[in-house]
């Protein structure tokens, strides 16, 4: 018997399909492929933009770390001096071929980074005022540092609103306010450190940091607003220095701290004060600075107790041409209970006895500050911010070739 076979269908695709097939192939793959484009173009900017970070970053660890001298040096013939403003141009690799030196980051991206020392913003008071017009807002390391700043400010505004609800939102006159700010600073040794020549524990101290603020309206105790502000202790270990001998400094590494204190001043309406023909506004803020350290132990031995008095520019309220400034007669410092009376006496080395050294220094750009006589009244101290290699404000900014804004910026302080 005969079998028919099945016929099979072996007809394929015409050439039109095939063709059909690549364009419709096409459309579907081009927006996918540009969105994998897009992506690559996205994470290479978001890697330049963390390169360029890393790189600001460094560049300001590197100028934090060297004195203005050793940068001078390292930098020799690459930066410019105009008005004490020192303009580096930063480059870690030389360029050949016609090509620019550079500073090489990671990957190997290649960037143009400059960095800008200022010290106008420091310099010291004199007859033109320039010193109190700061406006010091830069950025100063609060884990090397106790930094008072916010906390000040923020309570200015939480008294208002107290003050302003105890008289009544009619009656409330900001002029009738006085502020009293009392600030604490205490060197201890840790009441848990073993007794002298027991152990290493005689080397266990800590640094305490308290502000005390306080608000009376028109002198009347009933309408008064106060606010407690502690700071975490700073504890640490003096260093020795020979048999039975130890050093407590700000100079040290994981020691002694610095204290800044920027300050802006709560009063905003005082009226004028003539100096020599000369119209400033003097705010009535009271400003009480007490440091107490171990001056009674023989063995320790303490300098660079550093306290920085940073006056923040405000403008009066009534008359926008003139800015505010505190009274330097309104600053009061106590060392170890002592009060020092800052027209006689100078604020650098200031001890418990008068007429002797000791190691608190307290600096500050408050208008006429550095017209203070030193401890032995010897005439000629100098105890503001007045040496231009003291404070710099530092700025690193970071550019991607020719771009002409930055991708990278810091602002930052550098100290020395």
């Amino acid at each position: 018997m005969r079998r028919r076979g099945r016929k099979l269908n072996n007809k394929g695709f015409s050439l039109v399909e095939v063709l059909v097939a690549m364009l419709i192939l096409a459309i579907i793959s081009v927006p996918i492929l540009s969105s994998f484009t897009r992506a690559a173009k996205v994470n290479a900017k978001a890697r330049r933009q963390e390169n360029a970070n890393v790189a600001a970053s460094s560049v300001v660890e590197q100028f934090k770390s060297s004195s203005l001298n050793e940068l001078k040096e390292v930098f020799n013939g690459n930066y410019s001096v105009n008005n004490g403003v020192y303009n580096f141009n930063i480059y870690n690799s030389v360029g050949g071929g016609g090509t620019s030196n550079s500073y090489t980051g990671i990957n190997g991206e290649k960037f143009r980074v400059e960095a800008t020392l200022e010290p106008s913003l420091y310099t010291a008071g004199s007859d033109d005022d320039k010193n109190y017009n700061n406006n010091i807002n830069s950025y100063v390391n609060s884990i090397k540092n106790f930094v008072l700043r916010d906390e000040l400010y923020q309570c200015d505004t939480e008294a208002e609103q107290q003050l302003r609800a105890m008289v009544g939102a009619t009656a409330y006159d900001k002029k009738q306010v006085v502020k009293t700010t009392n600030i604490n600073i205490d060197v201890k040794r840790n009441e848990s450190s073993q007794n002298k020549g027991t152990g290493d524990g005689i080397d266990d101290y800590y640094q305490s940091v308290s502000v005390h603020m306080e608000y009376k309206y028109g002198n009347n105790d009933l309408y008064v607003y106060k606010k407690d502000v502690e700071f975490p202790n700073n504890y640490f270990k003096a260093a020795s220095i020979g048999s039975n001998s130890y050093r407590i400094s700000s100079a040290l590494d994981s020691n002694l701290k610095d204290v800044y204190i920027f300050y802006t001043p709560f009063d905003t309406y005082s009226k004028t004060t003539v100096e020599g023909g000369t119209q400033k506004f003097y705010s009535n803020d009271i400003l009480n600075i007490n440091y107490n350290y171990g001056n009674n132990e023989t063995y320790m031995n303490y300098d660079n107790c550093n306290v920085f008095i940073i006056q923040q520019t405000v403008v009066n309220d009534e008359y926008t041409d003139y800015k505010m400034q505190l009274n330097r007669s309104n600053v009061k410092l106590t060392i170890n209970g002592q009060a020092k009376q800052l027209a006689t006496e100078g604020t650098v080395s200031l001890s418990k006895t008068k007429g002797t050294s000791g190691p608190v220094s307290i600096f500050a750009n408050i208008y006429k500050w550095n017209t203070y006589v030193d401890p032995d009244n010897a005439g000629g101290g100098n105890n503001g911010i007045t040496s231009q290699s003291l404070l710099y404000s530092l700025t690193v900014k970071v550019y991607y070739k020719d771009e002409a804004e930055p991708i990278a910026e810091i602002v930052t302080t550098k100290v020395g």
